[in-house]
């Protein structure tokens, strides 16, 4: 690549290339704390009658008194606050983008060759992998890619200081650092890679000015790590992830998984399986697959011309810093990581935690290193040899890169119908009006699966209503956000003389007066939810309502809310609903021709709630209340009155004119919801 002109084409197609390979993670949910706490933070905000910066400021106070000390990690809050679900995994996309962009750009200081940095910017699509863990790129708001964006800004300052002394250079080189020890706590290690850095500049003759060059790193890290002990020392930590667990064995084991995970395909290897990854890529994104690997290979022959670095003394010093660096990237982030009691306890081999995502990028220079060698001894042989090289490389990359898209498109699948679309399916249904008849304050009990959102933030957010909500027990972050479990919540409406029977149906109760909600902060890394109610009973009618959803596949999926008569149900389990009212909202595919909706089940003796007879009722029979595009709302009608209809029992049907549908059938088996051909 002789022109400057054809170099900058290709470096933005390979700036194309990474955005297109990242495209699916538009796709995903939110995961692990996005779900269930961060995404709901407006609700929050709104429940609690708390501003955006108090969030902020008593959650830095909070988490000191947890023990932890990085005060800037709450730049969280506005992202959540004022992004939604596609801006927030678009914003990551950009994240990673520009990562990659720094890491080639860093990769050319180290090497000065614009070949070798369009090549490192090539390796992502072979290195980043997608997990169904606690995943740095589909998760935990963008904060591998801010903690790497400051490391490597900070490197490259430094290399700019270190070529041309300017103090500017060196204040924002710092300055960079200690954000970086600011946001989060995985990356104390790093003030050794200012010391490579300047010792790569400087040579083994000048260990003085090298050390003189990495004091001020290694000052901001001693510094930041003393507060971090002393806070730990007076306020002791509660999360089990910062407790610290030094037996040699334990972390060996927890470094070296962590370490194996950044390998490409360490995580396919391990988890995933080769013939369902296939069959899954050749029904939906074949296509996808090849144009990747193409686009791949024509970008990294273009890129690979390292005539262009120089003499063999200068691609002997590059490589060696390549390698140097690169294991440093590697092996750095899982130092203090693996110290943690709880993930030497969950890591496996193939699955890291979220220091992963950096230390992929030092395995990217390792490889590099080794690519750049191959390519400079091949260049000793015959023109043969050097083509055999760089068909070998090329078609290595060519594997990895296909099987790492269709792993990470596979792994977005399966949370997608793990999660996505049940949450979607939810706030379709609740901007549908589904819950227009439901009062102010009234409790809602959710039945199993257990869905992390389902939390009073949630439903104020998309439903606009301040809600009492109730689960069985088993998810244990319930009690931080609000959620009750059966028998705390319905404890006044129990029959007389039984355990587990709770009645609506007689009318007004005596029951504690519901105020709201207030947010507290007390040592437990963040805002926690609390009810509060009156000192004295009061009059209140019965407000208890009972929601089941579920999604099937992208915009398919129902939504059934029943006013709650009956209830026998305890803290683990839900035996009988018996509904006096209730309605459905069904999602419809937009561009997927419906044939019929129909809802079925079982009556239930208002009396005796001893089984009645079933029912099954079509579009045509049942109230529609109302209609969108993307679904509609069904209010079921209830006749005649002396009958309640058995929630538990309901299927909704949505059968479509396409027969090109009936494979999703299979995709819920033991779903309430069925979808088939007509």
């Amino acid at each position: 690549m002789s022109s400057p002109r054809l170099h900058v084409y290709v470096a933005l197609l390979v700036v194309l290339v990474n955005a297109i390979s990242l495209l699916p993670v538009l796709e995903s949910p939110y995961l692990g704390d996005d779900a269930w706490c961060e995404s709901t933070l407006r609700g929050l905000c709104l429940l609690s009658k708390m501003s955006l910066g108090e969030v902020c400021w008593n959650t830095v106070v909070d988490y000191i008194h947890s023990g932890r000390w990085y005060p800037l990690v709450v730049y969280y809050f506005p992202v959540f606050y004022y992004l939604d679900q596609y801006l927030y995994k678009a914003a990551t996309v950009l994240f990673v983008v520009a990562n990659i962009v720094l890491f080639g750009y860093f990769v050319r200081l180290v090497t000065g060759s614009r070949s070798w940095a369009l090549m490192a910017a090539l390796l992502p699509p072979l290195f980043i992998q997608l997990r169904s863990y606690h995943d740095p790129v589909m998760s935990y708001y963008f904060l591998m890619q801010v903690e790497f964006s400051l490391i490597l800004a900070s490197l490259i300052l430094l290399v700019h200081y270190l070529r041309s002394p300017r103090p500017v250079f060196l204040g924002l080189s710092i300055a960079s650092w200690a954000g970086c020890l600011l946001v989060y706590e995985a990356f104390y290690a790093f003030w050794i890679m200012h010391g490579v850095v300047a010792y790569l500049h400087f040579g083994r003759r000048a260990l003085r000015k090298v050390a003189a060059t990495t004091a001020p790193f290694f000052l901001v890290a001693v510094v930041n790590l003393g507060i971090m002990l002393f806070v730990r020392a007076e306020f002791a930590p509660h999360y089990e992830g910062t407790s610290l667990n030094f037996a040699p064995q334990a972390w060996l084991w927890a470094f070296l998984k962590q370490a194996f995970a950044a390998v490409p395909l360490s995580y396919f290897a391990a988890f995933e399986s080769w013939a369902a990854e296939v069959e899954f890529a050749r029904s939906y994104f074949a296509n996808d697959v090849a144009v990747m690997c193409v686009a791949w290979a024509i970008l990294w022959l273009l890129a690979s011309d390292c005539s262009r670095l120089g003499g063999r003394d200068r691609r002997h010093d590059a490589i060696k810093a390549l390698l140097v660096l690169g294991t440093g990237f590697w092996l750095l982030p899982a130092l203090i990581v693996t110290l943690s009691a709880k993930y030497q306890r969950e890591l496996q081999w193939g699955l890291g935690y979220l220091p992963v995502y950096v230390s992929s990028f030092g395995l990217m220079m390792v490889a590099l290193a080794a690519i750049a060698a191959a390519y400079q001894g091949a260049g000793r042989f015959s023109g043969a040899v050097r083509q055999l090289v760089v068909v070998v490389i090329v078609a290595a990359g060519i594997v990895v890169c296909g099987i790492n898209y269709m792993t990470n498109r596979t792994v977005i699948h399966e949370y997608n119908y793990a999660e996505h679309f049940h949450r979607k399916l939810l706030e379709d249904a609740l901007h549908s009006d589904l819950m227009r008849f439901v009062p102010q304050g009234s409790y809602v009990l959710c039945g199993y699966p257990l869905r992390s959102w389902n939390t009073p933030a949630f439903f104020r957010m998309h439903a606009g209503l301040t809600l009492q909500m109730v689960q069985p027990a088993g998810f244990s972050p319930d009690r931080k956000l609000g959620n009750m479990l059966v028998e705390e919540a319905f404890s006044e409406y129990r029959k007389p003389g039984s355990t587990h029977h709770y009645r609506f149906s007689t009318g007004s109760h005596l029951c504690s007066e519901f105020l709201g909600y207030k947010a507290e902060f007390v040592a437990s890394e963040g805002p926690v939810l609390r009810r509060m109610v009156g000192s004295k009973p009061t009059v209140q009618r019965r407000q208890a309502f009972f929601l089941q959803y579920a999604g099937q596949f992208k915009g398919a999926g129902y939504a059934v809310l029943g006013r709650v008569a009956d209830l026998e149900a305890d803290n683990q389990k839900i035996e009988g609903v018996a509904v006096d009212r209730l309605w459905v909202y069904t999602g419809i595919p937009v561009g997927y021709p419906y044939h019929d909706i129909c809802v079925s089940g079982r009556w239930t003796n208002c009396r005796t709630l001893k089984q009645a007879g079933a029912f099954r009722f079509t579009e045509k029979d049942m109230r529609v209340v109302r209609s969108y595009p993307e679904g509609k709302l069904f209010e079921i009608p209830m006749r005649p009155s002396w009958k309640f209809i058995d929630a538990k029992s309901l299927m909704v049907h949505l059968t479509f004119t396409d027969a090109s549908l009936s494979h999703f059938t299979e995709v819920f088996p033991g779903s309430h919801a069925s979808l088939r051909p007509h």
